[in-house]
């Protein structure tokens, strides 16, 4: 409902004069941020460059909730979280079955309309 729509109907109900706080809601700008990233494996036999995998990326932020998300074929992953710093691990079925987590060597800090970028390395031999 716009201002002058409730500055109307107040004016209706008697309420002129009367201090009213009105809530504005367009225009408060994103609550969250967008992470993007990368699953991948690094190492290996020569050359040893890195190869996108599939997985599972897990980001904990500093209360202990947990968001799961899937990176596809081309080991790439896309959310949005509320702003904070997170813990970000990976696993993949195609790096120790599984069981080897992989992860970036800092936290990911997430911030109101902007993208943060990850790239989740699992050393392989």
């Amino acid at each position: 409902m716009g201002a002058v729509r409730i500055a109307n109907r107040l004016r209706r109900i008697g309420a002129v004069g009367a201090v009213v706080a009105i809530p504005i809601l367009g225009g408060c700008g994103p609550s969250v941020g967008e992470v993007s990233g990368h699953l991948e494996t690094v190492g290996g036999p020569a050359p040893g460059l890195p190869r996108p995998v599939p997985g599972a990326v897990v980001m904990v932020d500093v209360h202990g909730h947990e968001t799961t998300v899937h990176a596809g074929t081309d080991g790439t992953f896309m959310t949005d979280l509320a702003p904070g710093a997170y813990t970000v691990t990976g696993t993949s079925p195609e790096v120790d079955s599984g069981h080897k987590p992989c992860g970036p060597d800092t936290p990911l800090s997430v911030t109101p309309g902007q993208t943060a970028f990850v790239t989740l390395a699992c050393q392989i031999r």
